[in-house]
């Protein structure tokens, strides 16, 4: 046994034992000890009032008028983190355990569901985890002088396996969409929310077009989602899986709240098969050899025309003199005489998003809008517009409406770009999601109509405005798209 414990009985304290090591290697009974060595071992008893029985050792007797080194025991339960606590089935998970008291000489105990887990006595323990499960660990100090030793033990620390919920689906990840905005949500029923996924980073469980993948809820409901593709918008279907940036929207049922995670997941079927049916998982129209072939904007988007097949559709309408012809795609062809286009029905609510996707040629002006056209250049209205340079710096986007016009920006004759106008109570617009081109200076036109295509032309020459597709969406808090942060 130790040389003597001091132990807490109510509130004394008792010596069991009746031997003091000395350092010098002798050994004397306490009734051999001087009243000043006992009065220095009273004195080391009485300063431990911890309220638990305390492990004692004499170590050294350095001198006759009793100066001792005592150890005693000081452990606290060890606190246990692990890599992960929510993980996919048979995810490796190492947990660590930390004991801030006693020596630093320990060996370690681990409890998986309470049963002794053999073979590991470090602070660290790996496993592949199947299932939910409860784990403890104990610590035995053994650096105690000579032989005693003191155990504690940690509460439970609780991991969680989740399995991916849809059918067909054999691989998932976590997704938790953060609004950070303290702000006004306009869109209580349907919210489009924007993901960048490195699709490089999982490519072992894609296919190179991505047609395997599909987002859920946590109780496997899944999420209307369109693929759009890498975020320069330029890459090809084929090489989908080795892009960095390839930009998915998902039609969520309501906009995260301030500052509670939204938990979503990302699921990967096997690679043999097509998730896609053109409905709830879908994509670009032009990310197929058949154009539009799972083209699914309209379920994801408040708005939304890719301009399929010949025939315009029956909630558009005429504005002026343009030739409008649809070829997989929307071509308008005006004259300088004013804007002239077509008109929809759908009346986008402020604030809201409205943008599209396409290019303007030489010598033309082409334009998204809101409200009523009339077909001179101040029209009534709300007009974003991607022109030709007819003066400088004119080539780019600007706001059409009202006299005080900003330009901005660049572009290229026929080259493609994604406009995007913030329609709030003034207009910020944008190219391709990131370059800030122009913030309005002119109020809104308050004036009601629906969304609109309209071009004119700088000359006598016909314009040609080519519009791959168009669509609106919802506001985001203050603008701001809420952050997503994927799992492991």
């Amino acid at each position: 046994m130790p040389d003597f414990i001091i132990s807490k009985f109510g509130s004394k304290y008792a010596l069991v034992g009746n031997r003091v090591n000395f350092a010098n290697g002798t050994t004397k009974f306490l009734s051999q000890l001087s009243n000043s060595q006992l009065e220095s071992l009273n004195l080391v008893m009485n300063i431990h009032t911890t309220g638990k029985p305390l492990l004692a050792n004499v170590s050294n007797l350095l001198d006759a008028n009793g100066s001792f080194t005592m150890q005693y025991d000081n452990l606290t339960p060890p606190t246990i983190s692990s890599s992960a606590n929510n993980v996919l089935k048979n995810t490796s998970v190492t947990f660590t355990a930390s004991e801030t008291g006693g020596t630093g000489n320990f060996v370690w105990q681990w409890y998986k569901n309470g049963n002794i887990v053999s073979g590991v006595t470090s602070n660290t323990y790996t496993r592949n985890v199947m299932a939910n499960a409860v784990f403890q660990v104990s610590v035995n100090d053994i650096g105690l002088y000579p032989n005693a030793q003191a155990n504690a033990i940690s509460t439970i620390y609780s991991i969680n396996v989740f399995k991916c919920l849809p059918p067909g689906v054999n691989y998932c990840i976590p997704i938790n969409i953060t609004n950070s905005q303290n702000s006004v949500i306009y869109n209580s029923n349907a919210f489009q929310q924007m993901l960048v996924v490195n699709s490089l980073k999982y490519s072992v469980n894609e296919t190179n077009n991505l047609q395997n993948i599909e987002f859920s809820y946590a109780n496997g409901t899944i999420i209307p989602s369109w693929l759009e593709g890498s975020h320069n918008l330029t890459v090809q279907a084929n090489s989908l899986s080795n892009s960095i940036g390839t930009v998915y929207w998902l039609r969520l049922n309501k906009t995260p709240k301030y500052g509670v995670n939204a938990l979503i997941y990302m699921g990967f079927a096997q690679k043999s098969n097509n998730l896609f049916n053109g409905n709830t998982i879908g994509e670009s129209p032009l990310l197929r050899s058949l154009y539009a072939q799972y083209d699914n904007g309209n379920k994801v988007f408040n708005f939304y025309d890719s301009f399929v097949g010949n025939t315009l559709g029956a909630s558009w309408n005429g504005i002026g003199n343009a030739t409008v012809t649809v070829n997989n795609g929307l071509t308008l062809q005006s004259y300088a005489s004013g804007w002239s286009g077509i008109q929809n029905n759908y009346l986008p609510p402020h604030p809201s998003i409205i943008e599209f996707y396409g290019n303007v040629q030489s010598n033309a002006y082409g334009a998204i809008g809101e409200g009523p056209y009339g077909l001179t250049y101040q029209s009534l209205g709300n007009q974003w517009e991607a022109r030709y340079p007819d003066s400088t710096p004119d080539w780019g986007i600007e706001l059409s409406h009202g006299a005080n016009n900003n330009y901005g920006g660049a572009m290229s004759s026929g080259t493609n770009y994604l406009v995007s106008a913030y329609v709030i109570t003034n207009t910020v617009l944008y190219t391709n999601y990131s370059s800030l081109q122009v913030a309005s200076t002119s109020a809104l036109d308050n004036s009601t109509g629906g969304i609109g295509l309209v071009a004119t032309s700088s000359n006598t020459l016909n314009s040609n405005f080519f519009v791959q597709w168009t669509r609106a969406r919802a506001y985001p808090p203050n603008g701001i798209m809420p952050t997503v942060t994927f799992g492991n």
